[in-house]
This record gives structure tokens, C-alpha cells and sequence, in this order.
């Protein structure tokens, strides 16, 4: 990459590459705004000396005004032997890094229930505890989903919309295979059918519009550390081929928070669109990625996908994806 001039993505989560059945995966990891605290929220109802929530998800405020009862066997697990209080999990820590708005819930992606019944049974208390706040498993989720999901896998569970299910199967891979947790053979055909969907026109993705030109950002560990990357426009209804800058690569050292750029990248339209993307690598290690559009001779203020950060531990040779971003035409 001609990378910045001089030398040469948060998470909710963290994202790596997963191109099943030839998708995408998004970038995992998104950027949120808190808009309200847990005093918003209605409290935990204490039962038999344990908090329990509807959607069992181990938030410790309730946006859910509807109270579990007596009864309510949603979170019960006395059969196998699970004990989620056994897990050490700080929802308040992870409520404030995620940055989740008062209509959401903190969601595990893999959910603490299908961690133990997964392998997870045999951990340490150690191991519980670092899986079950590690930001990787984690995001944002709308309330009324999460509580239709419960501890269910993608197998189990057939809500959501395309562009959730698609983010739950591709961080279920990175999770499961961090953790070396097992994938039974009804929730790998469930992830592989949700990559293999196409979700041009559901929920939270960018509409087609003939005013806007929409593109995504593309990225993949390579082996020898660096971060190549380039860009997708949407075609229609489908996603092109891989536009590839020169130069284009993130390299392994480089300081904290200095911006650095591809080269530019031509977009064909009414009037052709100039366009490069910029990177920067952060305290913690990931890298945040942005596109910039030239405008009379000037390249524009950065602009910023939702998701857009790559993860400290994606797998090599494994594309991922930023949100879609629209650009206006002239």
C-alpha cells in the first residue's frame, strides 16, 4: 500500500473472515453509541436467591418489562448440569463497551449454554470466566430477538434477519474454533445456508438506489502478518468482483493511530467516482478501517462503515467485509 506516505478494524466484536460457500463475513465488530443506562432498565427479579432475566442473556437490568415467573424454566439447566452463575459473567463491564443502546441486550454469540453442552463443561473456572467476557463472543442485539434466541444455535432458532443470521453464523466459526468448541452436523449446515443467502434486501443492509453508489471494504490476513484489502461495489443484486488498489497492504509495524492509505480506486457510474481507503492500527491491537472520496481535488472528511474494525485473531487467507457504505453520485 502506498501506505500513508511515510512508510509503507470498540466490540462489540471483532470479526473475522469467513468465506463459506463463497460468501462474505462481516467485520464483526461494530461502533455504537450508549444512549441510556441500566437505570432505565427494569431490575433483575430475584428468585430463590438468583437474578434471572427473561432472555436469559445475563444483563444485569431488564428492558423487558415482562417478568419471568415462578416457573419459568428459560434459563433453567439443571439437566446438564450448567450453572450460569458459574461463568463470572461482568454484563455491566460489557454493556459499557459496546456501547448498546437501552432497547438492546448484551448477546452472547455463542451463548454460555451452547459453550458447555460444546465442550466447554470439561474448562477450568479460568477459561469459563475469559469466555464468557471476551469481547469476541459479544454485540448488540435488539431485546425482542435476543429473547427469541435464548441460548439457541442457528439450527435451533430460525429468527432474525438475514444480515443477523449471517454475523451469528460467521462469529459462531471464529468463536468455536478459537475455543475449540464442537459444531454438530444440523448447526454447520444451518451456518453454511446462512453465508450461502443472499441479503441485498433485508434488514440493515444498503438498499439499491440509483442516487447512491454502494461499496464495502474487503480485507484478509495474509501469512506473513500484513493486511491486504480493497473494496466491492453492489451490482444489482449481488456483490462484484474484488477492486484491488495499488498499493494496498497494511503492514505489520506500524504506530498506533497513524492513518495511513491505499492507493485510489476508479468507480465507474454517471460520472466516474474516485474513492481510496484509509487504516489505522489501534492500541489493542485491531485494525480500523474508513474510505475516502475525492471531491474537486480535495479528499473527503473519512468515512466510517458501522462495522469496520479487523480482529487481532483472524485466520489467514480469510476474507472479510465492512458494512456497506453508499456514496452519493453526481
Amino acid at each position: 500500500m502506498r501506505i500513508s506516505v511515510a512508510s509503507a478494524m470498540r466490540i462489540g466484536a471483532v470479526a473475522v473472515a469467513m468465506a463459506v460457500l463463497g460468501a462474505g463475513a462481516v467485520f464483526l465488530q461494530r461502533d455504537a453509541t450508549a444512549d441510556g443506562t441500566c437505570a432505565s432498565h427494569y431490575p433483575y427479579k430475584v428468585i430463590d436467591g438468583h437474578g434471572h432475566d427473561r432472555d436469559g442473556d445475563g444483563v444485569g437490568c431488564e428492558s423487558n418489562p415482562l417478568w419471568p415467573s415462578e416457573d419459568d424454566s428459560s434459563t433453567s439447566t439443571e439437566d446438564s448440569s450448567y450453572d450460569r452463575d458459574n461463568w463470572d459473567y461482568d454484563s455491566s463491564a460489557a454493556r459499557a463497551r459496546l456501547g448498546c443502546s437501552t432497547s438492546e441486550h448484551v448477546d452472547h454469540i455463542v451463548a454460555l449454554k451452547e459453550a458447555y453442552d460444546s465442550g466447554a463443561s470439561a474448562w477450568t473456572q479460568d477459561r469459563k470466566r475469559r469466555f464468557a467476557n471476551d469481547p469476541i463472543n459479544q454485540w448488540c442485539l435488539e431485546a425482542a430477538v435476543n429473547i427469541s434466541k435464548s441460548d439457541h444455535d442457528l439450527a435451533e432458532w430460525s429468527g432474525g434477519t438475514c444480515e443477523q443470521r449471517q454475523f451469528i453464523a460467521t462469529q459462531t466459526q471464529v468463536v468455536k474454533s478459537s475455543y475449540s468448541l464442537t459444531t454438530d452436523p444440523a448447526e454447520r449446515a444451518a451456518i453454511s445456508a446462512a453465508l450461502a443467502a443472499s441479503c441485498s434486501t433485508s434488514a440493515g443492509s444498503v438498499p439499491t438506489d440509483l442516487s447512491t453508489v454502494d461499496v464495502r471494504i474487503i480485507a484478509r490476513l495474509l501469512s506473513d502478518g500484513r493486511i491486504e484489502f480493497g473494496l466491492q461495489r453492489r451490482e444489482a443484486d449481488r456483490w462484484g468482483e474484488h477492486l484491488l488498489p495499488r498499493p494496498r497492504f497494511f503492514p505489520t509495524r506500524v504506530r498506533v493511530d497513524r492513518w495511513l492509505v491505499s492507493g485510489p480506486l476508479q468507480i465507474e457510474h454517471d460520472e466516474p467516482l474516485t474513492v481510496r481507503i484509509t487504516a489505522r492500527r489501534l492500541a489493542d491491537g485491531r485494525v480500523e478501517f474508513a474510505l475516502q472520496e475525492r471531491k474537486g481535488g480535495q479528499w473527503s472528511d473519512r468515512l466510517l462503515p458501522r462495522s469496520r474494525y479487523f480482529p487481532t485473531n483472524a485466520r489467514i487467507d480469510r476474507w472479510l467485509r465492512s458494512s456497506p457504505l453508499g456514496l452519493p453520485s453526481r
